[in-house]
């Protein structure tokens, strides 16, 4: 399992794409929401994954301090792929979001949801 890294600063965005790459990614989830979805920011994500040629898909449906029922629509929007690696771009709720769903999307029955 490799470690996630949390990066900030001027012009991080853009590299995204490059440590996917690094990373071995080839089908990669991005949990957001529906207003983080229309920013630059998000914009810059999508380009650089396509500028490296990373196969992803988008869920943009992350509800602000998301609920279980939220939380189990992203994992099955998840589940319907192979993703191997996870991308989340926007603020806590986003995070978290996509923590739960990398977790159980790939390796936890949902039936253990209860005792999160």
């Amino acid at each position: 399992m490799i470690c996630s890294t949390l990066r900030f600063g001027r012009g991080v965005t853009a590299e995204v794409g490059y440590d996917m790459q690094h990373l071995g990614a080839k089908n990669t989830l991005i949990v957001t929401d529906k207003r983080v979805v229309n920013t630059r920011a998000f914009m810059e994500v999508e380009k650089s994954m396509k500028s490296v040629g990373i196969n992803y898909k988008v869920f943009d449906d992350v509800q602000v301090e998301p609920s279980d029922s939220s939380m189990k629509k992203a994992i099955g929007f998840a589940r319907q792929q192979k993703f191997d690696s996870f991308i989340a771009v926007g603020g806590g709720s986003s995070i978290d979001t996509c923590k739960a769903t990398a977790l159980y999307a790939r390796y936890v029955p949902i039936l253990c949801f209860h005792y999160v």
